[in-house]
């Protein structure tokens, strides 16, 4: 039994010992009954933020890679990273979701059929997108930039872009 003063009884004219572990009397015995308190049910939450976002030019390891020199280089019908490197290139990605990286040079770069995303690079590139849903960057130089049919982005980037379907868009002159 513990006092109103928090002080627990010793061997003492109200008998008995003083109360050990946890738990209440159990009246009558003399022994101590465990007991336990559930905690209150809790639910956690936790927000986040999950960006996904497609390889580039500078993440991607490449599968097809070309030289310092003009090259002409030519994808498969699957997915295919494309890295023209230095020269005027010349690059057809055919079919499937291409990756088509530019170089140093004057660079033609063709998407083909698939949702490619076409990386120019230094010197005045043109980039087609071809079918399918394109995304092409100018990077430096004066760039022709076309998507193609489909639903595409152009971003001419710096230097004197032109772009077509669409006709707008990030560093694009009318």
């Amino acid at each position: 039994m513990i006092r109103p003063s928090g002080a627990c009884p010793g061997p003492s004219r109200e008998g008995g010992r003083a109360p050990r572990g946890h738990g209440r009397p159990n009246e009558g015995t003399g022994r101590r009954q465990p007991t336990s308190q559930a905690a209150p049910a809790q639910t956690a939450a936790q927000s986040f933020t999950l960006t996904v976002s497609a390889a580039t030019c500078a993440t991607a390891a490449a599968t097809i890679t070309g030289t310092d020199g003009a090259n002409v280089l030519v994808g498969t019908p699957g997915d295919d990273v494309i890295f023209a490197r230095g020269g005027n290139d010349v690059v057809d990605g055919r079919g499937g979701n291409d990756l088509i990286c530019g170089g140093a040079g004057s660079d033609t770069l063709t998407g083909g059929t698939g949702n490619d995303r076409v990386e120019g690079g230094d010197g005045n590139d043109a980039r087609a997108g071809g079918d399918g849903d394109d995304t092409l960057f100018g990077d430096a130089g004066n760039d022709v930039l076309s998507g193609g049919p489909g639903a595409n982005a152009n971003d001419g980037g710096p230097g004197s872009d032109v772009c077509t379907n669409p006709a707008a868009g990030p560093g694009c002159n009318p």
